[in-house]
């Protein structure tokens, strides 16, 4: 979200070319950079086929539909491969990579992430809660296009900061409220609670279960916290976590 795939393939082509192959050490990462640039331009490749298939249905579309294709278009032209500018295009971003990962990573701590893009975006009058709570939804429902039976793709919300103060934002509000609307099989929320969470929180996880969404997965922030410190994480990573697989605790970026 910070640089866009055209960052990221920036970057690999300058620790590509910073490598020295007369060390045989070096042979590995340089196939290991050479896999990871086939793979980001085969995705600029499907970002421009959906540009231009968006730009082909325009032509035939009327009303209302043909304004969500135009909107869809120009975030098309420029994410993945751009920094996102807004919450709907950090959405589609996130979206994009993802699926061409093919179920491999899970989405993370949204709500840390997302936040600037959607506080920025109501500060502008360009989205308001309730539209920002739809696309969520609809971002939810998305893996079950294409991911097989019965494997989830979770969001991970909540927890403690470094410093340990909780992370609540209105973006960990929003994705529960989604995950009640979509109450999607394999777009799932998972929520990190610790002794330091507001009962507003608690109890609008609770309510969400209780309308039968089977979501959010709770976990326990300050266990798993204290197991990946006692583990041999370093402490101001140990709260970035998220789940893999099922249940699998995972330190984000370590």
């Amino acid at each position: 979200l910070r640089v866009g795939v055209n960052g990221l393939i920036a970057e690999i082509r300058a620790r590509m070319n910073g490598l020295e192959l007369n060390l045989p050490e070096n042979l590995s990462r340089y196939e290991f950079y050479e896999g990871a640039l086939i793979e980001l331009e085969g995705l600029l490749t499907l970002q421009r086929r959906y540009a231009e298939k968006c730009a082909e249905m325009i032509k035939t579309a009327t009303g209302r539909r043909k304004e969500e294709l135009y909107r869809m278009h120009e975030a098309l032209c420029r994410v993945p491969a751009q920094p996102p500018r807004t919450f709907y295009e950090a959405l589609q971003s996130i979206h994009f990579y993802n699926f061409n990962l093919w179920e491999l990573y899970y989405f993370g701590r949204v709500d840390q992430y997302l936040y600037p893009f959607y506080k920025a975006d109501i500060e502008a009058g360009r989205l308001t809660y309730e539209e920002a709570v739809e696309m969520f939804a609809c971002f939810l429902l998305m893996p079950e296009a294409y991911i097989m039976p019965s494997v989830a793709l979770d969001s991970m919300i909540g927890g403690c900061d470094a410093k340990g103060n909780p992370i609540e934002n209105e973006v960990t509000f929003l994705a529960l409220d989604a995950a009640e609307l979509a109450r999607a099989g394999n777009g799932k929320i998972a929520l990190a609670i610790s002794k330091k969470s507001s009962d507003r929180l608690l109890r609008r996880a609770i309510q969400v279960n209780a309308a039968g969404a089977t979501q959010p997965a709770l976990y326990n922030d300050d266990v798993i916290t204290a197991g990946m410190i006692r583990a041999g994480v370093a402490p101001e990573d140990a709260c970035y976590y998220a789940n893999t697989g099922c249940v699998e605790m995972t330190p984000i970026g370590k």
